[in-house]
């Protein structure tokens, strides 16, 4: 969302960033162009009112939100104001999840978000399955969605990855180095891919750097011990800059059991990196072409997945397919399309 609100003051448009407490790691890449917005609530749910009153005030021509909660605020806050400032929405999971997962609050959104996803000007979804997972369970018109792409690739990135990694495996390569990018989270399914390389390990020599943090930390290490190959595997916890390690590593490897677009895979690739993905809901499969960029394999199996790395070890990858392909999830594209959509 601040890529969009820079995105969008660089174009000229005025843009206020509207954000419930103005904290977190990326205050400082926000625009000075950018006015941030602050409502000062303890909790989401308790932003409403102050969301309606700075629509009162401000009075944009648009609101765009994000986040399943978040987007259903800003609707009611927006109905509540009674001004003219169109709604916006922008949906980066599968809606069904919220119905499927169970819970008393999964229940609860996926209600409201099938009474109050309708009220909205337009609906942006980040992959086409996105589009029809929400189009297949809440009833919103059809004109009414659009598919947006993530704006992953910016301008500075190629220089971002050039930048200096201090890790032995990576400044002095003399085996492969395979790299994972994500939150260690079961829906991320680390634990498959730590698996399938172990099963690597029997073919070829390699190691493993899996960059993220999560609840999953003490499984995952677990896993390894008991697979006899933690000496071989870094969960080297979360990194400011991952493109320059998906610049430096032999291939990139997207486990998830779901995905909203797989914003990773796509930097992995504007990186020159090879790339193996799970065929999982909704991104990989959009982002590779069916599997004619590079290879999918089926969630949770390990032997596809280690086969599939050990190919990619074993023959070089097309990098100039990789690289088209990731240009066309640009910043500018994204920018250009949201501008279409509301002037």
């Amino acid at each position: 969302m601040f890529t969009l609100a820079n995105g969008f003051a660089g174009k000229g448009v005025r843009v206020d960033l509207v954000l419930i407490n103005k904290k977190g790691d990326y205050l400082d890449q926000i625009s000075p162009k950018v006015n941030v917005v602050e409502l000062s609530s303890k909790r989401a749910i308790l932003s409403i009112f102050a969301l309606t009153k700075y629509l009162r005030s401000a009075q944009p021509d648009y609101l765009l939100a994000a986040m399943p909660h978040i987007n259903i605020i800003s609707i009611i806050a927006g109905k509540l104001a009674g001004n003219k400032s169109k709604i916006l929405i922008s949906e980066h999971s599968l809606v069904s999840i919220a119905k499927t997962q169970g819970g008393f609050y999964n229940f609860m959104i996926f209600q409201l978000q099938r009474f109050i996803y309708p009220f909205a000007y337009k609906i942006c979804t980040v992959s086409k399955g996105i589009a029809e997972d929400l189009l297949a369970h809440i009833k919103v018109k059809k004109e009414m969605v659009e598919v947006i792409y993530n704006p992953v690739i910016f301008p500075e990135l190629e220089d971002i990855a050039q930048q200096p990694v201090i890790h032995p495996w990576l400044n002095a390569k003399n085996v492969p180095v395979i790299l994972a990018v994500g939150r260690l989270h079961p829906i991320k399914d680390h634990a498959t891919l730590i698996k399938a390389f172990a099963i690597v390990l029997k073919t070829m020599d390699a190691r493993l750097i899996i960059l993220g943090e999560g609840g999953e930390r003490s499984d995952l290490e677990s896993l390894a011990n008991n697979l006899g190959i933690r000496d071989k595997i870094d969960l080297h916890g979360f990194v400011a800059n991952p493109y320059s390690y998906m610049q430096k590593a032999d291939v990139f490897v997207l486990s998830s059991k779901m995905e909203g677009l797989g914003n990773v895979l796509i930097e992995a690739m504007a990186c020159g990196c090879a790339v193996i993905s799970t065929d999982c809901p909704s991104g990989p499969s959009e982002i590779l072409e069916g599997g004619t960029i590079a290879p999918l394999v089926p969630v949770g199996d390990s032997d596809a997945m280690a086969n599939a790395i050990i190919q990619i070890l074993s023959l070089p990858s097309d990098k100039g397919k990789l690289l088209n392909r990731a240009r066309y999830f640009t910043l500018e594209r994204a920018i250009n399309k949201y501008l279409e959509l509301i002037f």
